[in-house]
C-alpha cells in the first residue's frame, strides 16, 4: 500500500492587524486527501514607515530664461532656381497598374 504525503506550503502575507499595524504572517498550507489546512507559524511586526503614504514629489519648476530681443538682419538676395520649368514631373504620366498578379 502507498503511503500519501502530505503536500505542504509555505505562504506568507502581509496583514493588517485590528490596531492598524502591518504584520508579517507566515503560514504552513497542507493539502491531505483533498482538503486544506493552514497552521499559522510566525508573526513578524514590519516598521510602519514602510507604509506610509508618499509625499508627492515634482520636479522643480524651470528657472526662467533672461528674454534678448535682438533685431534679425538679413539681406535678401536672389535665389536663383536651377530648373527653369517644371514641366518634366508633369509631363511623364504615371503609369497604371498591370492587371495580371
Amino acid at each position: 500500500m502507498l503511503i500519501a504525503q502530505p503536500k505542504s506550503k509555505i505562504l506568507r502575507k502581509i496583514i493588517q492587524s485590528p490596531t492598524g499595524e502591518y504584520v508579517l504572517a507566515t503560514f504552513v498550507v497542507t493539502e491531505f486527501q483533498g482538503t486544506f489546512k493552514a497552521r499559522l507559524v510566525s508573526v513578524e511586526a514590519l516598521p510602519q514607515s514602510d507604509f506610509e503614504k508618499p509625499v508627492a514629489v515634482s520636479l522643480p519648476l524651470p528657472k526662467k530664461q533672461p528674454v534678448v530681443i535682438s533685431k534679425l538682419i538679413s539681406s535678401i538676395e536672389k535665389i536663383i532656381f536651377p530648373f527653369q520649368e517644371l514641366l518634366f514631373f508633369v509631363s511623364q504620366p504615371t503609369r497604371a497598374p498591370s492587371s495580371r498578379i
